[in-house]
């Protein structure tokens, strides 16, 4: 390419940075720790089978999750986040029942 190809050629934005802020990455898209999780699923009482019910993922992978092993999907972080929420959320008793429980 010549130079002056690169003059005429159309500039790309950079991946890393739009309007000044630093761009969000799919692979994190929830800052919740692995201990995190462990720390706030066993202040609520739940074992990991109860968690992962809750979140509708399988228990090996709150179990790996928790213990840091590999690399979670975006999403895995996603569905263990928001049950943990629904669950810390005061008053919310509808989140506390066993999940396909019929009251």
């Amino acid at each position: 390419m010549s130079t002056s190809d690169t003059a005429m050629s159309p500039q790309i934005e950079s991946p890393r940075r739009r309007r000044g802020r630093p761009a969000t990455t799919t692979a994190d898209p929830i800052q919740l720790r692995p201990s995190t999780c462990r720390r706030r699923r066993l202040a609520l009482g739940l074992s990991t089978y109860e968690l992962a019910q809750r979140a509708r993922l399988d228990e090996q992978t709150v179990v790996r999750f928790e213990v840091a092993l590999g690399r979670p999907r975006p999403i895995t972080v996603i569905a263990l986040h928001k049950a943990l929420s629904r669950l810390e959320r005061p008053g919310d008793r509808a989140a506390r029942r066993a999940p396909g429980r019929v009251v």
